[in-house]
């Protein structure tokens, strides 16, 4: 689809609506904010002395992005874990958080008869599945929601579901704050960027549509820092799925230890991959500075690159404008190159196989 113009060629391709999982974030926000409220919690998970949260894929996507937000407001250690199994640390004193959108995933189920096995205070976030049975049984405590706003489907496309549970949880528990106040500035801040990026603005007034095409044909390499690392990381995630392109993320200051030594490399490399920097002003002064510096060292070895600039003014409304923004970019990406974004074949091939004796 050359034409990112035509809204109804848009709606056609995209056959499970995944546009308007993008464009009903708040509402999934709204809705978790008004279920956490009623949710009853053990208050002895209050004092808990670390805190783990174990998914896979799009379920974890929520814990990578409040480990980044919260990263100077926890006054305990957040750990994630992406496996079977749960580090030898974990303990009677670890609050672990079980995130599955599905209930079914196979290693987040294998970790929680781990954490079982060492003792630890367990919580569940799921949509359903055995994960949804354990809470209903009262094996477990944990919050079932009903991804309505979700029409996609797709755990990677839900998380307003994953990262508000997550932080409304923690905040019920004395570990962080969020509050009414907090949500206001979220769903203006998504709203904003919605009227900005949606299916009906033409291109030449939609900075996701013009991203996308500079994604064309292109790697993209992607830095942020600080309270946008977790973004970053939801960015690459939605371009391997949505658009079904290679790509991958990186963190500054670290990457300047040693990527840039990578740069002078094949012409066929300088042709294929663009670097894009989620460059905020909320920074450090030492890591915005770096970022100039990045980009022109990428420049002069003879890649593209693309910066932007979140345009609002605090931490959490940067996070969920630029959820928002990316989730479009990897949508319009996938309309450019003809594919539906919500299907995962390599994915579902790959259960498939494992699931086979």
């Amino acid at each position: 689809m050359a034409d990112l113009d035509l809204p109804a060629a848009i709606k056609k391709l995209d056959s499970k609506n995944l546009a308007g999982s993008i464009e009903q974030l708040d509402n999934q926000c709204e809705q978790v904010f008004g279920e956490i409220a009623n949710l009853q919690i053990n208050p002895d998970f209050a004092n808990a002395e670390k805190i783990v949260v174990c998914g896979m894929g799009g379920s974890a996507l929520g814990a990578d992005v409040l480990k980044s937000l919260y990263f100077n407001e926890l006054k305990v250690p957040l750990e994630i874990i992406n496996g079977y199994s749960l580090p030898g640390h974990i303990n009677e004193k670890t609050l672990v958080i079980f995130s599955s959108y599905s209930g079914i995933t196979e290693e987040v189920l294998a970790a929680y008869d781990d954490a079982k096995d060492k003792g630890a205070k367990i919580l569940a976030i799921t949509s359903g599945g055995d994960l949804g049975q354990k809470i209903r049984s009262g094996e477990v405590e944990g919050y079932i929601f009903d991804p309505k706003y979700n029409p996609s489907g797709q755990p990677r496309m839900g998380l307003g579901y994953s990262i508000l549970s997550q932080v409304l949880i923690l905040a019920k528990l004395g570990f962080l704050k969020f509050g009414q106040d907090d949500l206001n500035k979220i769903l203006v801040a998504i709203r904003k960027a919605n009227s900005q990026s949606n299916i009906d603005v033409a291109t030449d007034n939609n900075p996701a549509k013009q991203i996308a095409k500079k994604f064309v044909n292109k790697i993209p390499f992607l830095f942020a820092s600080e309270h946008l690392v977790g973004n970053i990381h939801v960015f690459a995630n939605q371009l391997n799925e949505n658009a079904k392109v290679l790509s991958s993320y990186f963190t500054l200051p670290e990457v300047d230890h040693h990527l840039i030594e990578g740069l002078p490399s094949t012409n066929e490399i300088h042709e294929r991959v663009i670097f894009f920097f989620l460059k905020s002003n909320l920074y450090s002064p030492r890591v915005l500075k770096r970022y100039d510096i990045t980009k022109t060292l990428a420049e002069k070895n003879g890649f593209e690159t693309v910066i932007i600039e979140p345009q609002f003014t605090t931490k959490l409304e940067q996070v969920f404008e630029f959820l928002t923004l990316g989730s479009w970019v990897s949508f319009y990406l996938a309309m450019l190159y003809d594919r539906d974004p919500s299907p995962i074949p390599n994915v579902d091939f790959l259960k498939n196989e494992l699931s086979k004796e």
